[in-house]
């Protein structure tokens, strides 16, 4: 028959202190470890102008266009101005009434101090 040991708190707290300790340095390693590896993967200068350089002309080359159809210009210039008429009528909409009550509430303002003024 065997015995329980028993285990006294502060031989408890150190296990998990060791135990989270342990952790802690793996999980450390490991991501010194990871960006080692990211380091290594890519060559690094020491100009950065150069590297800015060389990926400010990667992403123009990348970005170069061939000349649109005349039939694909005008397909993207009716599809804009849709979208610019659909902006500019939801702000009529929502935005000048707003704005007109507020002119008008000052223009009718006026007019009532020039009334009282005159009597």
């Amino acid at each position: 028959s065997s015995e329980a040991t028993p285990v006294s708190e502060e031989d408890l707290s150190e296990d998990l202190f060791a135990d989270l300790e342990t952790e802690t340095g793996d999980v450390s390693e490991q991501a010194v470890n990871g960006v080692s590896a990211m380091v290594a993967g890519e060559e690094v200068t020491d100009d950065i102008g150069t590297d800015l350089e060389a990926e400010l002309e990667d992403i123009s080359e990348e970005a170069a266009v061939e000349e649109l159809s005349a039939a694909a210009v005008e397909e993207l210039a009716a599809l804009v101005s849709a979208q610019v008429e659909a902006v500019v009528i939801r702000l009529v909409e929502e935005r000048l009434p707003a704005i007109v009550e507020s002119a008008i509430a000052q223009e009718i303002e006026k007019i009532r101090n020039s009334l009282e003024s005159e009597k």
